[in-house]
């Protein structure tokens, strides 16, 4: 798998979104970028039973959101580059 190093210190939320936490942050980076599942798990070094309990119960609550493709757009106005 590999690819490039991700700098998520760069990857903040933009001002009146919600308070997520570094891990939360992360997870929706890649999710915005089209990871799947056991993609975000092999690059985060969780297993992919993680990634998914983790997404749909307090990330999707966080956003206000009710699956994966909400959140995946929701990613890309909440996450400055």
């Amino acid at each position: 798998m590999g690819g490039e190093p991700l700098d998520f210190a760069e990857a903040t939320v933009s001002a009146g979104g919600p308070e997520l936490t570094d891990r939360e942050r992360e997870i929706l980076f890649l999710l915005g970028t089209g990871k799947t599942n056991r993609e975000i798990a092999a690059r985060l070094h969780l297993g992919p039973d993680s990634v998914e309990r983790r997404a749909p119960t307090a990330l999707y609550r966080k956003l206000g959101v009710r699956n994966r493709t909400e959140a995946a757009q929701r990613a890309a106005t909440l996450l400055a580059a």
